[in-house]
């Protein structure tokens, strides 16, 4: 089976950036929302709205916070 990009996108590095800025889960959830951070936790799929939305308030560039994991 071929994975889907879902698959292959992970946001670990979204959390480790939270913590280095100090930010828990709560507040995380009242920066973005419930939903948004557990689709982070759970390596679901994320609009380019939501991509822009951490960028710019977390003040850092997507691959600050998202990975291509290559299986290959």
């Amino acid at each position: 089976r071929q994975m889907c990009i879902r698959d292959r996108l992970s946001y670990k590095k979204f959390f480790k950036l939270a913590e280095s800025k100090n930010l828990n889960i709560e507040e995380l959830r009242k920066m973005f929302t419930p939903r948004t951070i557990y689709r982070l936790e759970n390596g679901s799929e994320i609009s380019i709205y939501i991509i822009e939305k951490i960028c710019c308030k977390m003040h850092c560039q997507p691959g600050d916070f998202m990975e291509y994991i290559n299986d290959k």
